[in-house]
């Protein structure tokens, strides 16, 4: 399931996303001056081209100096179609801006609630495996008219017919409209190439008869080893060099979701869960694995950690280049800004976290996602920050110790 790390992680990516996003629309305001100041090559006039220079260096000048602000200074001398041209690229960049923070909002945690039908689609997946060996089991008995029942038993396991009689399962696959409907080539690439050829499932459909633990050892086999499987990280320079393809799910599943690989331990962790409650007969306690234990919390935490942290960036910022002492925050890796500004959000906003915790999982983070010396430097900032703000009483927790990254 989705830990709070895992949505900081998240959180971070799309606010990324939203930086780089600023400076593309900022590019985007640059150009629109720059066409707008350029000679007319169908005028019948002489153009002065040094003038048309100038104009248009002194409306990209201006703003430099006014985008910030959304308007451009009182004090400012600029000719009539400069002040035109300067103030449409400043709606038109922070309008784009404005529409950019709001659709990476939403796709943020659209695209987290997805897992949600990830989750069922490799459910359905078992039960269409199992589907194939049925059919393929009804074609050879009409054909040869002999009893060959154990090569085919994966099309009665106990398991994958708990999924395809149960009524929770199958109501939540019809909300959301889950099928494997369009996808027969590649299903039968899977049972055919893959499956069939595995060694454990060879030795499965050799047993006379499977009783249920063999069922769901079989399954728990395809899940860990087909399903799930991942291609080994590099060990060797040769091999970063020449790596391997990607495991055949793997390469299924990435090349349609983009962030299968960062939700790749929270699916296998909520599909082996799901497996494991199933129980032998009468099994009533039954229940789907939500994406978290209580995602409306953990969702608000989430929106919060975004919208706070690009409303008080520019705040945030401020704190950071005066802690900095003697470092240009221009140089700052992107990531370790981001890592600051969020962290800051969470001894601000999130009462109910130690602000111990948001330091340790924010530098934590750095390990993984920014450069070797960003933990030292992003602990050191965050110590200082953290004294100074709770010095001037802004930091005020409301159960100390209450929650971690849990």
């Amino acid at each position: 399931m989705l830990n709070r790390r895992i949505l900081r992680i998240k959180a971070m990516q799309t606010l990324y996303a939203f930086e780089q996003s600023k400076n593309a629309n900022f590019q985007v305001a640059q150009d629109f001056i720059r066409d707008i100041f350029v000679p007319d090559l169908n005028s019948m006039q002489v153009q002065d081209r040094s003038a048309i220079e100038m104009d248009k260096n002194t409306a990209l000048s201006l703003f430099l100096h006014s985008y910030h602000h959304r308007s451009i200074s009182e004090s400012s001398h600029a000719s009539p179609k400069i002040y035109q041209t300067v103030t449409l690229a400043i709606n038109q960049y922070h309008q784009s801006v404005e529409k950019d923070r709001k659709f990476l909002g939403k796709a943020m945690t659209a695209e987290t609630e997805t897992l949600f039908d990830t989750y069922l689609s490799i459910l359905s997946l078992l039960i269409e495996l199992s589907e194939k060996a049925a059919i393929e089991k009804d074609r050879i008995l009409l054909s040869k008219a002999v009893k060959i029942m154990p090569e085919y038993k994966l099309a009665t396991n106990q398991i994958t017919n708990f999924l395809r009689n149960n009524p929770e399962f199958q109501d939540a696959c019809k909300r959301e409209g889950i099928s494997w409907e369009l996808e027969t080539d590649f299903l039968k690439d899977l049972y055919t190439n893959i499956l069939k050829k595995d060694t454990v499932y060879q030795d499965y459909i050799k047993l006379a008869d499977a009783d249920f633990d063999q069922d769901k050892e079989i399954i728990d086999h395809i899940l860990r080893n087909i399903i799930f499987k991942r291609t080994p990280d590099a060990q060797t320079e040769e091999e970063a060099k020449n790596p391997p393809k990607p495991a055949f799910m793997q390469h299924y599943f990435e090349d349609r979701d983009i962030y299968f690989a960062e939700n790749h331990s929270v699916l296998k962790n909520m599909v082996l869960r799901t497996f494991k409650s199933i129980l032998p007969q009468g099994n009533n306690d039954f229940k789907l694995v939500d994406i978290s234990p209580d995602w409306e919390i953990d969702k608000e935490f989430f929106r919060d950690l975004y919208y706070k942290t690009i409303n008080n960036t520019d705040q945030y910022d401020q704190i950071i280049s005066q802690k900095a002492e003697n470092w240009d925050t221009d140089r700052f890796a992107l990531v370790d800004k981001i890592f600051i500004r969020m962290a800051i959000t969470e001894m601000l906003y999130c009462d109910s976290i130690p602000v111990k915790v948001s330091i340790n999982e924010y530098v934590d983070l750095c390990k993984t996602y920014s450069t070797p010396k960003s933990k030292t430097f992003v602990n050191g900032m965050l110590n200082k920050i953290s004294e100074e703000l709770t010095e001037k009483g802004e930091i005020k927790k409301s159960a100390r110790g209450l929650m971690d990254n849990k």
